[in-house]
């Protein structure tokens, strides 16, 4: 069975505090170490290698039926229970979030406070962590990344289907932003990608974009370990 990448919204991840472990896609970004953010990036819905696929693996499919299949054959039991109707709903994603975390509490990391959602979209959960080891074993490395792996498609999943939402008070501080520094948006929207379109990721606008957001996240939520910029 091939491996596919399927397209979906930029993200751009920023670390605040500490190391940031998110419920977004891996494939496409990572957290960043505080002070440092992930590229940008984007991808083409293609098919990938259909080589072997690690022990544990869950790989991104281009549809819903096909990843269902692909855990059920694999035994992946928490991915079929959720992809079994075809889709993943807040809660479901919440599930899996707590189940991707317990496992890498056994795997040896360490988390700190309770998981927040992203204000820019609501479409993933952030929670601060930290792994026992800066380097480590070869086996703790691969239990590590089998915590993720089920934990994945969900998340690319729910993020696809789910239409972003921005928190209230983010959302009337980035418009006031915005109309301060002149950047043209629908007042009616109530997501970046619906208050600016392409403009965010790759219009003469995305610094000041970039700008408003992250600024008024850092000023209205000070204490989050990260966050997530969609578009």
């Amino acid at each position: 069975m091939g491996k596919f990448v399927a397209a979906r919204r930029t993200v751009i991840l920023r670390a605040v505090a500490a190391t940031a472990v998110c419920g977004a896609l891996m494939f496409l970004t990572g957290c960043a170490t505080a002070g440092a953010s992930a590229s940008p990036a984007s991808a083409a819905a293609s098919e990938a290698s259909s080589g072997p696929v690690a022990p544990g693996e869950a790989p991104i499919y281009i549809s819903v039926e096909e990843g269902h299949s692909y855990a059920v054959s694999h035994k992946f039991d928490l991915m079929a229970e959720i992809l079994s109707d075809g889709a993943v709903t807040r809660e479901e994603y919440q599930r899996a979030f707590t189940a991707k975390v317990e496992c890498q509490t056994r795997a040896g990391w360490t988390f700190v406070g309770e998981p927040v959602w992203n204000p820019s979209d609501n479409l993933m959960l952030i929670q601060e962590g930290r792994p026992s080891e800066a380097t480590p074993s070869a086996e703790v490395a691969a239990a590590r990344l089998a915590c993720t792996n089920q934990f994945e498609f969900i998340s690319y999943t729910f993020q696809k289907e789910t239409t972003p939402v921005m928190d209230p008070p983010l959302l009337a501080a980035v418009q006031a932003c915005l109309t301060t520094a002149g950047v043209p948006f629908d007042s009616a929207a109530t997501s970046l990608p619906g208050m600016v379109g392409t403009e965010a990721s790759n219009g003469p606008h995305f610094d000041a974009i970039n700008g408003c957001v992250v600024s008024n996240i850092k000023k209205l939520y000070p204490d989050i370990p990260g966050y997530g910029l969609s578009f």
